[in-house]
């Protein structure tokens, strides 16, 4: 008996609520918000706050502001349907109410921008869940126009600064959209956007001191915009505006982000096959290393540099580095990706060694080759068909050294360049003894003439 109480406790409130609202199709706007209220006060003992999440409120205060259009309450009912559908998570819905009250306020002044403000942050939310590029521009729209109205408002009704404040947030949403769209456009404008967007915080904090309003609550700070910023600009190839927020992070010598890091996240984003202009990624990366103290994502970006010198051909500048990694950096990496270690499997460090050994091999020190082979195995056991390769590399080393080591067998060389060598040796031994029995037989033709 005890479980079928709350069902008919709920029955009854549901009943209830559907005959309240059937009754308020018929009341005045100022009735229907009386009820409204009354309804949020007895859902949480709070006045203007949605009543709980029933979209039966809804409807019923769309349905009141349909009855009544032109009324001097329209706009406030209006207000709490915006704020209920938010609440429900109905952005459609939300963007919906916040067009009809744009036309009710046509007048290009703080409401309206503010109105704008909110719609282009709906838009954003609705964006994110689409992924459309239609979606993304109506937000960016929505946010300039509301930034637009902004700028046009009398300078001395934001003593404060809440105006400039929100103007740099939507100009923050706006470089955030350029970053996801789909667009090459939109994605190649985002670096900038976002070093404006920098700039102007700057401005902001040099003559107001730090923000206080909307912009504070974001958390758009200088250096995580610089961060933005070199991000884009690296995975969009646009290496001498990465270069300039690189230097504007390590500048800030801010212990919670360091210019690796955001090599390290473009990298992921976009990998080194994709990119177009290998070259220009080479030295970004060369000079960064120069100019950026040391963090604790130099080995992975030291990494990167050598394998974009191995794609450019440069094989003896990427064996020093490789050389230099696994000889120093070992305990750099296992603090980056400290599961690799432990599982015995993939990573970093992993591959530094395996590309290490190959270059190694392919120039004939297979000595060398074998002992980087024997490390890798050593410290990842369980890397799958890659362990199962480094083993049958030692094993065929092993096999042909033991070949070239048997009396009366022939030896197997262990390399191209020794199979070049030797052969240029044999080449020579022959063409000498053919010069000595041409002169022995030359010889032996001019005595026997005379």
């Amino acid at each position: 008996m005890r479980s079928v109480c709350p069902i008919l406790v709920g029955l009854i409130v549901a009943v209830a609520g559907a005959v309240t609202a059937s009754a308020l199709r018929a009341e005045s706007l100022e009735s229907v918000i009386a009820a409204y209220n009354e309804a949020a006060a007895n859902a949480d003992g709070h006045g203007d706050t949605p009543p709980r999440d029933d979209a039966t409120w809804l409807q019923t205060l769309l349905d009141a502001a349909d009855r009544h259009r032109g009324d001097a309450l329209e706009a406030r009912v209006l207000g709490y349907a915006r704020l209920h559908a938010n609440v429900l998570g109905r952005w459609e819905d939300s963007a919906r109410i916040l067009e009809r009250l744009l036309a009710l306020e046509p007048d290009r002044n703080e409401v309206r921008a503010q109105l704008l403000t909110e719609l282009g942050e709906i838009r954003k939310q609705i964006a994110a869940k689409t992924r459309l590029d239609a979606d993304r521009s109506a937000a960016r729209l929505a946010f300039e126009e509301a930034n637009a109205i902004y700028a046009d408002l009398p300078s001395d009704g934001d003593e404060d600064g809440a105006v400039q404040e929100a103007m740099l947030l939507n100009r923050a949403w706006i470089a955030q959209l350029f970053a996801e769209s789909q667009s090459p456009a939109d994605r190649m404008a985002a670096a900038a956007s976002f070093r404006s967007l920098r700039e102007g915080v700057e401005r902001y904090r040099a003559s107001r001191g730090e923000p206080r309003h909307r912009l504070a609550v974001a958390g758009w700070t200088p250096l995580k915009i610089a961060e933005q910023e070199a991000t884009e600009a690296l995975v969009n190839e646009q290496y001498d505006e990465a270069t300039e927020a690189i230097e504007q992070i390590a500048k800030a010598k801010d212990a919670t982000l360091n210019p690796s890091h955001c090599i390290i996240i473009a990298a992921y984003r976009r990998t080194l096959m994709a990119r177009e202009n290998v070259a220009g990624y080479v030295k970004f990366l060369e000079s960064s290393l120069r100019s950026a103290p040391e963090d604790q994502g130099t080995c992975l970006v030291r990494s990167f540099l050598a394998e974009a010198l191995l794609l450019q051909g440069d094989k003896a500048q990427a064996r020093s580095i490789l050389e230099d990694l696994r000889d120093h950096s070992f305990e750099a990496f296992d603090a980056i990706e400290p599961n690799s270690l432990e599982q015995g499997k993939g990573g970093t460090f992993s591959l530094v060694l395996r590309t290490l050994r190959d270059i190694e091999a392919e120039a004939g020190d297979l000595e060398k080759a074998v002992a980087t082979n024997r490390f890798y195995l050593d410290l990842y056991p369980n890397d799958g068909g890659l362990t199962t390769e480094a083993r049958s590399f030692a094993e065929r080393i092993a096999a042909e050294t033991r070949l070239g080591e048997e009396p009366g067998k022939p030896v197997l060389r262990r390399s191209w360049r020794s199979v070049l060598l030797w052969g240029n040796v044999a080449l020579i031994g022959a063409l000498a003894g053919w010069v000595l029995i041409r002169n022995r037989r030359l010889s032996r033709r001019g005595g026997s003439r005379s």
